[in-house]
């Protein structure tokens, strides 16, 4: 399905990214022209529904959110069963959502490509505890590491200062009890992390995980990460700098296709497109195709996307 938008509002948020919101703005206007209504500069108290709910209110009909993969989401999360598509252009820290999608990791480029046809793509989206997530929900490892990097970090080192925190993580070699429950199944297990994992490449360095994943093909697949040593830790580690499938090898499967529950002994920090959430417990809902976005037209696939088969490796 293509789209050519001509009423554009845009969601800027300031900081992110090292602080290029001015120069977005700036370009945004000076690109779209009379096409954009309005740019809208996010501060913490922003109340995101009501800014998207205006701009469509005036008229907007593709809404553009410039930020990292939490403001993505949170743009994203008041446009959820509509038909109005969201726009992205990378202005954040690791911009992976952009990256799944083909959309220029240059905000130069994916401004400048706004002005060209596009295809629209709805993609399966994950309500957790009220918050709306497109690429991963994760806790344990990741959500500790996301939580421990600052501000001042992900300014300097960018994506580098997820992966500088889970390698404190992976250092500590700890493991949690999780009980779970998957479409009603229940099950306990000690790990070192949960992960529901909509995208294929989730921001942890150049790793895939690979074809099986789509984000619209109404399966969400949660990755259950079990660390026996030193030796697992290390491989995990290498292999997702280096993006090597063998930093896999220790995580079990299991789909999702209606919702998950998920407490933990002791609570564990949870991030959502890499905003922290808070800890457990938490609940995770699949709203399948509920969520359009704008995407360069190479990026949509030929044939809808089946779901997984997949059953879970069960010890």
């Amino acid at each position: 399905m293509t789209a050519n938008p001509s009423r554009y509002f845009a969601i800027v948020n300031p900081v992110a990214g090292g602080g290029h919101g001015a120069e977005i703005s700036d370009l945004l206007e000076q690109t779209l022209a009379d096409s954009l209504m309005a740019v809208h500069e996010t501060s913490p108290d922003t109340d995101f529904d009501r800014v998207v709910q205006e701009a469509l209110a005036d008229g907007a009909d593709c809404l553009i959110a410039s930020g990292g993969d939490g403001t993505v989401a949170a743009v994203a999360q008041p446009l959820q069963h509509s038909d109005i598509p969201l726009a992205i252009v990378p202005g954040g820290t690791a911009n992976v959502i952009a990256r799944n999608l083909g959309i220029p990791a240059n905000y130069e480029d994916a401004i400048a490509q706004l002005t060209q046809p596009h295809d629209i793509r709805c993609l399966d989206a994950m309500q957790v505890d009220g918050k709306l997530a497109l690429l991963a929900v994760g806790a344990g490892l990741d959500g500790a590491a996301i939580a421990g990097a600052t501000r001042a970090e992900k300014d300097r080192l960018g994506s580098w200062a997820y992966l500088k925190q889970l390698a404190l993580q992976l250092w500590q070699q700890k493991s949690y009890q999780l009980e779970f429950t998957i479409d009603g199944q229940s099950y306990k297990r000690h790990a070192a992390e949960l992960i529901a994992i909509n995208l294929p490449e989730v921001g942890l360095g150049p790793l895939s995980f690979g074809e099986d994943v789509s984000p619209d093909d109404g399966c969400i697949n949660i990755g259950l990460v079990q660390l026996r040593g030193w030796a697992d830790g290390l491989t995990l580690l290498w292999g997702l700098l280096r993006g090597q499938p063998e930093a896999l090898h220790n995580i079990t499967y299991f789909p999702m296709r209606r919702s998950l529950e998920l407490t933990a002994t002791p609570p564990l920090d949870v991030h959502a497109d890499g905003e922290v959430l808070g800890q457990t417990p938490i609940n995770i809902v699949l709203a399948p195709q509920s969520v359009c976005l704008l995407v360069p037209l190479s990026t949509e696939p030929t044939e809808q996307a089946t779901a997984r088969q997949a059953e879970p490796v069960l010890e």
